[in-house]
């Protein structure tokens, strides 16, 4: 798994970083591989990195560098992972709550699709209600 999540070929990064498993995180090395895609420019590698790492890993470390993706991000599924993301951690971890809803708030919303637009106002909103 290692050697594929590191592999040059990036449809065998996304491949393998789709079947990882809430368990193969607490592998340190599996971790690493998964965080060196965060710095990608490819668009469906990033996606599912940030989904894995947040969601399966738990990842509160990566927490920042997902933050930076969804504030400075073009890509409309990019955004929407990232933001999903960062809610279902700060569910997992409260104490994140505040600091991922006062970034959520400082989004500069012209700029999303619709769809985008309702996903944040829907998880400024339960973090608000978390948070409260």
């Amino acid at each position: 798994m290692l050697t594929r999540l590191q592999s040059p070929k990036v449809s065998t990064r996304i491949s393998a970083t789709y079947e990882l498993e809430k368990s193969d995180f607490e592998d340190s090395q599996i971790l690493a591989a998964v965080r060196e895609s965060l710095p990608s420019d490819d668009p469906d590698l990033l996606d599912i990195s940030i989904m894995r790492l947040l969601l399966r890993g738990s990842d509160v470390c990566s927490m920042e560098r997902v933050l930076i993706h969804v504030e400075s991000t073009r890509d409309d599924r990019v955004f929407s992972s990232g933001i999903l993301s960062l809610s279902g951690l700060a569910r997992h971890f409260p104490d994140v709550g505040e600091k991922v809803l006062r970034r959520f708030e400082l989004l500069p919303v012209e700029r999303l699709s619709p769809e985008n637009m309702a996903l944040l106002a829907e998880n400024i909103e339960g973090l608000r209600d978390m948070t409260a």
